[in-house]
């Protein structure tokens, strides 16, 4: 008689079982061919608008122009740079081999006739003692050092 076990005969050890590997995936949505996103954004209206339609908090969302306090402060010390003669150009690049930034961008510069820099002009918050914030002081430091000459820092947030 045949136990049914097969041609071997008997019982064989229990195998332990193969090991495995989970894989988790995640899908990402595909982006819009030929900046067809962007497209959307500036249909959405405002920079606000547009985040907050894909949901993402913009810190500032006029970038390095800054906020409409900081723009109306450039704006007025642009005319009185004009009202001297000079020519105001703003976010003016100046090079700064050394600093802690490689180059900067004085909000203002005053040109001479030559189109030549003759004046450097900050404008940023400045703290309750009424020193500029930490991060004008850089950029006023890295101009100095690049330039010999500290640019005129104009508070934005003046307590009045």
């Amino acid at each position: 008689m045949s136990t049914g076990s097969g041609s071997g005969g008997g019982a064989s050890a229990p195998q332990a079982a193969p090991k495995t590997t989970t894989v988790k995936t995640t899908t990402k949505p595909v982006s819009k061919p030929n900046g067809a996103a962007a497209e959307q954004a500036s249909a959405a209206g405002s920079p606000d608008t547009a985040a907050a339609t894909n949901g993402k908090r913009v810190p500032n969302p006029n970038g390095k122009k800054g906020g409409k306090a900081h723009q109306n402060k450039v704006a007025e010390v642009a005319a009185d740079i004009e009202k001297r003669g000079l020519e105001p150009v703003k976010e003016h690049p100046v090079d700064t081999p050394g600093g802690a930034k490689k180059r900067r961008y004085v909000d203002v510069a005053g040109l001479d006739e030559n189109k030549k820099p003759v004046e450097f002009h900050q404008v940023g918050k400045q703290t309750k003692d009424g020193r500029p914030v930490a991060r004008e002081r850089k950029a006023m430091d890295d101009v100095e050092r690049a330039k010999g000459e500290r640019p005129t820092f104009h508070p934005y947030n003046k307590e009045k």
